[in-house]
Protein backbone atom coordinates (compact mmCIF):
# COMPACT_ATOMS: atom_id res chain seq x y z
CA UNK A 1 0.00 0.00 0.00
CA UNK A 2 1.75 3.16 -1.04
CA UNK A 3 0.92 6.88 0.99
CA UNK A 4 -1.52 8.07 -1.50
CA UNK A 5 -3.50 4.69 -0.88
CA UNK A 6 -3.20 5.27 2.68
CA UNK A 7 -4.12 9.18 3.40
CA UNK A 8 -7.04 8.41 1.07
CA UNK A 9 -8.51 5.55 3.35
CA UNK A 10 -7.50 7.89 6.51
CA UNK A 11 -9.75 10.74 4.92
CA UNK A 12 -12.58 8.42 4.53
CA UNK A 13 -12.42 7.21 7.88
CA UNK A 14 -12.59 11.04 8.89
CA UNK A 15 -15.92 11.68 6.95
CA UNK A 16 -17.15 8.91 8.37
CA UNK A 17 -16.12 9.13 11.68
CA UNK A 18 -16.93 13.18 11.65
CA UNK A 19 -20.65 11.97 10.63
CA UNK A 20 -21.14 9.95 14.00
CA UNK A 21 -19.81 13.02 15.49
CA UNK A 22 -22.35 15.36 14.42
CA UNK A 23 -25.42 15.54 16.44
CA UNK A 24 -28.12 17.90 16.94
CA UNK A 25 -27.01 18.38 20.29
CA UNK A 26 -23.56 19.16 19.69
CA UNK A 27 -23.80 20.97 16.42
CA UNK A 28 -23.94 24.27 18.22
CA UNK A 29 -20.82 23.70 19.39
CA UNK A 30 -19.01 21.93 15.82
CA UNK A 31 -21.03 23.15 12.84
CA UNK A 32 -18.98 26.90 11.81
CA UNK A 33 -21.09 29.88 11.66
CA UNK A 34 -24.43 28.19 13.35
CA UNK A 35 -22.45 28.19 16.94
CA UNK A 36 -21.75 31.96 16.35
CA UNK A 37 -25.76 32.94 15.85
CA UNK A 38 -27.82 34.44 18.26
CA UNK A 39 -30.61 32.35 19.25
CA UNK A 40 -33.22 33.52 17.50
CA UNK A 41 -31.55 33.27 14.37
CA UNK A 42 -30.61 29.64 15.41
CA UNK A 43 -34.41 29.37 15.57
CA UNK A 44 -34.85 29.92 11.85
CA UNK A 45 -32.42 26.36 10.98
CA UNK A 46 -34.25 22.86 11.38
CA UNK A 47 -30.73 22.08 12.90
CA UNK A 48 -32.16 18.17 13.73
CA UNK A 49 -32.89 17.56 9.62
CA UNK A 50 -29.50 19.81 8.88
CA UNK A 51 -27.39 17.82 10.53
CA UNK A 52 -29.23 14.48 9.24
CA UNK A 53 -28.24 15.71 6.03
CA UNK A 54 -24.81 16.56 6.68
CA UNK A 55 -24.24 13.28 7.95
CA UNK A 56 -25.52 11.32 5.81
CA UNK A 57 -23.59 13.06 3.28
CA UNK A 58 -20.42 13.28 4.86
CA UNK A 59 -20.69 9.05 4.73
CA UNK A 60 -21.29 9.64 1.22
CA UNK A 61 -18.35 11.38 0.60
CA UNK A 62 -16.52 8.61 2.43
CA UNK A 63 -17.85 6.20 -0.01
CA UNK A 64 -16.73 8.13 -2.72
CA UNK A 65 -13.08 8.13 -1.77
CA UNK A 66 -13.23 4.66 -0.77
CA UNK A 67 -14.45 4.08 -4.46
CA UNK A 68 -11.87 6.45 -5.45
CA UNK A 69 -9.14 4.61 -3.49
CA UNK A 70 -9.94 1.10 -4.62
CA UNK A 71 -10.22 2.62 -8.38
CA UNK A 72 -6.38 4.26 -7.76
CA UNK A 73 -5.14 0.97 -6.46
CA UNK A 74 -6.90 -1.50 -9.58
CA UNK A 75 -5.95 1.06 -12.39
CA UNK A 76 -3.03 3.27 -11.21
CA UNK A 77 -4.24 6.82 -13.05
CA UNK A 78 -3.49 9.45 -10.76
CA UNK A 79 -6.47 11.34 -12.24
CA UNK A 80 -8.36 9.05 -9.99
CA UNK A 81 -7.31 11.03 -6.97
CA UNK A 82 -7.95 14.27 -8.30
CA UNK A 83 -11.91 13.18 -9.32
CA UNK A 84 -12.54 11.02 -6.74
CA UNK A 85 -10.31 12.42 -3.11
CA UNK A 86 -11.01 15.73 -4.78
CA UNK A 87 -13.35 17.34 -6.76
CA UNK A 88 -16.62 15.02 -6.60
CA UNK A 89 -16.76 15.09 -2.10
CA UNK A 90 -15.70 18.48 -2.13
CA UNK A 91 -18.67 19.35 -4.65
CA UNK A 92 -21.23 16.71 -3.25
CA UNK A 93 -20.24 18.45 0.12
CA UNK A 94 -20.71 21.87 -0.87
CA UNK A 95 -24.06 20.73 -3.16
CA UNK A 96 -25.23 19.32 0.34
CA UNK A 97 -24.88 22.67 2.05
CA UNK A 98 -26.66 24.42 -0.27
CA UNK A 99 -29.39 22.10 -0.21
CA UNK A 100 -30.24 21.84 3.25
CA UNK A 101 -30.03 26.45 3.36
CA UNK A 102 -32.48 25.98 0.80
CA UNK A 103 -34.87 23.39 2.08
CA UNK A 104 -34.47 23.11 6.46
CA UNK A 105 -33.74 26.93 6.92
CA UNK A 106 -36.71 30.15 7.20
CA UNK A 107 -33.58 32.61 6.84
CA UNK A 108 -33.54 34.30 3.67
CA UNK A 109 -30.98 33.14 1.27
CA UNK A 110 -28.89 35.41 -0.32
CA UNK A 111 -26.34 35.58 -3.29
CA UNK A 112 -23.59 34.95 -1.77
CA UNK A 113 -24.76 31.79 -0.22
CA UNK A 114 -24.97 30.06 -3.55
CA UNK A 115 -22.18 32.19 -4.79
CA UNK A 116 -19.35 31.24 -2.46
CA UNK A 117 -19.56 27.63 -2.48
CA UNK A 118 -19.53 27.67 -6.65
CA UNK A 119 -16.39 30.01 -6.12
CA UNK A 120 -14.57 27.71 -3.73
CA UNK A 121 -15.39 24.68 -6.14
CA UNK A 122 -13.97 26.74 -9.34
CA UNK A 123 -10.95 27.81 -7.12
CA UNK A 124 -10.19 24.14 -5.65
CA UNK A 125 -10.00 23.03 -9.53
CA UNK A 126 -8.24 25.98 -10.69
CA UNK A 127 -5.31 24.87 -8.27
CA UNK A 128 -5.11 21.30 -8.81
CA UNK A 129 -4.79 21.30 -13.28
Amino acid sequence: MDTYTISFIITALLFFGISFIVTPKTAKYLLAGYNTMSKEKQELYDIKNIVRVLNNSLRIAALIVLIGTALYVWLELKIIITIFVIYLPIAFLLGANIYTRKRYSTDPIKAYDIIMPIAVLIFIIAITL
